[in-house]
């Protein structure tokens, strides 16, 4: 099935994709049923949370079997830029460039989050990594995060992936690497975290978790 564009609605079989300027997924539709209520970027600062307000997505590249959009974010004293390219599996990279809005004055910020937010119907069961190759999957916890199973190996607490699914449907984030994270070494604060409450379970990821 071909991919399909219009209006910020990117369309691959089977699902709907409500993408925004940042390329973060406002919508998911899957088979007809609402699989991500939404995702934001916050930024903390002095304590308070900002959320980055997203330009509309712009098209940039048409295929068969992918589309790229781009656009950009601002708030907190920040200024992003966006290139995002979602493929014809539903499969999204997202390629995001952070600066500070005015470089003299620079920008303080005390962390950085990704905020991923699912029903809790579609996020009853959670893996990820448990250290290396191995893996933990259980039922979504009321709290998790990723100081309690990454790697004792390696500096830092980053895991690679997460995966929320129902057995029916299932969501994944995954990176490559932590490079150009700002993060504790000492893991003094989570970097993930899985929270489950009030009927929805909220995912984040902070690659930025101490002031910069």
């Amino acid at each position: 099935t071909p991919v399909r564009f219009d209006a910020g609605t990117v369309g691959v079989w089977n699902r709907r994709l409500r993408v925004n300027g940042l390329g973060l997924l406002e919508g998911v539709d899957n088979g007809g049923v609402e699989q991500v209520r939404s995702m934001r970027l916050v930024a903390t600062v002095g304590g308070q949370q900002v959320a980055i307000t997203p330009s509309e997505p712009k098209l940039a590249r048409r295929a068969e079997n992918a589309v790229t959009v781009e656009g950009t974010g601002a708030g907190a004293g920040l200024k992003l830029a966006a290139s995002t390219r979602v493929e014809f599996d539903g499969f999204v990279l997202s390629d995001l460039t952070i600066a500070p809005a005015d470089p003299a004055a620079g920008a303080k910020i005390d962390k950085l989050t990704l905020e991923v937010v699912l029903p809790e119907s579609e996020a009853t069961h959670y893996c990820t990594t448990a250290g290396g190759w191995a893996a933990v999957h259980d039922e979504t916890p009321a709290y998790w995060s990723s100081r309690q199973t990454a790697s004792g190996l390696l500096i830092g607490d980053f895991v690679p992936y997460i995966w929320l699914t129902n057995s029916d449907r299932a969501f994944a984030w995954f990176a490559d690497n932590d490079r150009g994270w700002i993060t504790d070494d000492d893991k003094s604060l989570p970097t993930q975290e899985i929270v489950r409450e009030g009927g929805q379970v909220a995912c984040w990821g902070s690659n930025h978790d101490k002031p910069f």
